[in-house]
């Protein structure tokens, strides 16, 4: 196999948008990504949702060809645009035969450049967002990680859902959405990440030719500062007609530029976030106790340009619950109180090694590791570096990492369902 980063391009184009592309020899698909600096973190309380919604729209197509002709003329491609909207960013994606990637780029951006975002557009994307927003108030586990959010993170912008609000999402314009993008969806800040069976010097140029009429400085980047917390409100019951309640246990974390990232993505692996059962979580409220199926948690997944969570979630029956929360507690402070063996640091490094590796032999995940590792500023070697970062972290330094960011007597608990024994708000 290749290195992770042999065959990588990069570019500054003059409008502004930064182009990665990664050679795959052989593969027989091209996959597509371009991220703008257009997530929720850029909406208010005002427009919550707006970011998602205004995604949603572009897919429409550009103006004077959106909707059914639009949609042929992709389809004619061999391929289609999806949307993703997070905090951060939003991503449209698309995957293509190596021989369709210029006419897809130029589909790419005639979208991007000039949207639609007509009433009847926006009006069709703000009923499917509509109907996502009741379907995950319908969801015991959407329900319990909103709820968490918005009590761990207090009045800070990342505790809105990325879909927003029903009121919030009824009130959105096409004027809203013409804003948004005229605000957000600009080359400048954008990342266009390329990669499959293609050569790099041929795709740069028709990526350069595609988006030439895109133009627009990057957008700022507010600093929304650290988020105040939950003052003294730190637990929250609500009441939802389920077989078992949703739990989630934690508190605000780190940033990604963190430098005890690593350290802590290899505690995840051992605590609750490694394949299988093999976390303590798992081997504990699932296999000595039999009180949870599932049973999970994360302190470095939600980690950004503003510090995301450690959080822990399991659902279980009323009657378990206390006991399902006595034991994930239990279980971190373990992991303040004393170091992992060697060899569990030793099985959660192959096992990060190997869900690597994994990825960087598929177009789609290379594409999207492209666009992380841009915005994060890693550098392109960083794949090559990433089994040596993890190599060089033993149990000590999982044990330091663990006691300067995760404090078991300072989380946010959250129950979702139907009453049980603790004490909540």
């Amino acid at each position: 196999m290749a290195r992770p980063d042999a065959g990588i391009a990069r570019a500054v184009l003059a409008n502004g948008l930064t182009v990665l592309v990664a050679e795959m020899p052989g593969s027989p698909v091209v996959s597509i990504a371009l991220s703008l600096e257009a997530g929720s973190r850029y909406d208010d309380e005002k427009t919550a949702g707006v970011a998602c919604l205004a995604a949603n729209a572009v897919l429409e197509g550009p103006r004077g060809n959106a909707g059914p002709s639009f949609a042929r003329l992709v389809e004619a491609a061999g391929t289609s645009f999806d949307a993703f909207t997070g905090y951060e960013t939003a991503v449209f994606v698309a995957t293509a035969l190596p021989g369709r990637v210029v006419e897809v780029l130029g589909h790419l951006f005639a979208m991007i450049a000039d949207p639609a975002l007509d009433e009847r557009t926006v009006a069709r994307a703000r009923r499917a967002q509509a109907s996502e927003i009741a379907s995950d108030a319908r969801d015991a586990y959407q329900t319990a990680r909103r709820e968490f959010f918005d009590l761990a993170y207090g009045p800070h912008p990342r505790r809105r859902p990325v879909v927003g609000y029903a009121p919030t999402v009824a009130g959105l314009t096409a004027a809203d959405t013409v804003d948004f993008c005229a605000r957000r969806y600009r080359p400048g800040g954008a990342v266009l990440a390329i990669a499959g069976g293609v050569r790099a010097g041929g795709v740069l140029a028709a990526a350069d030719r595609a988006s030439r009429a895109w133009r627009g400085d990057a957008p700022l980047l507010p600093d929304h500062g650290d988020p105040p917390g939950p003052g003294s409100r730190r637990t929250r019951f609500v009441p939802m007609r389920r077989e078992q309640v949703h739990l989630c246990l934690g508190h605000v974390a780190i940033r990604r530029s963190d430098p005890r990232y690593h350290a802590l993505e290899i505690l995840d692996a051992i605590l609750g976030d490694c394949a299988g059962f093999g976390s303590r979580l798992a081997k504990r409220l699932r296999e000595r106790e039999g009180l949870a199926y599932v049973v999970e948690s994360d302190t470095v997944g939600s980690a950004g340009i503003d510090p995301g969570v450690f959080w822990a979630y399991t659902a279980t029956s009323p009657a378990n619950a206390a006991a399902a929360v006595g034991g994930i507690r239990e279980e971190i402070r373990r992991v303040v109180a004393e170091p992992p063996s060697d060899e569990e640091v030793a099985a959660a490094v192959s096992y990060l090694r190997g869900r690597r590796i994994i990825a960087s032999d598929r177009s789609d995940s290379r594409a999207l590791g492209l666009v992380r590792i841009e915005r994060r500023g890693l550098g392109l070697d960083f794949e090559s570096r990433y089994p040596g970062i993890l190599s060089s972290i033993g149990p000590a330094d999982v044990l330091r990492a663990a006691r300067d960011v995760i404090r078991p007597d300072d989380c946010c608990l959250v129950a979702v369902g139907p009453s049980c024994d603790l004490a909540l708000d």
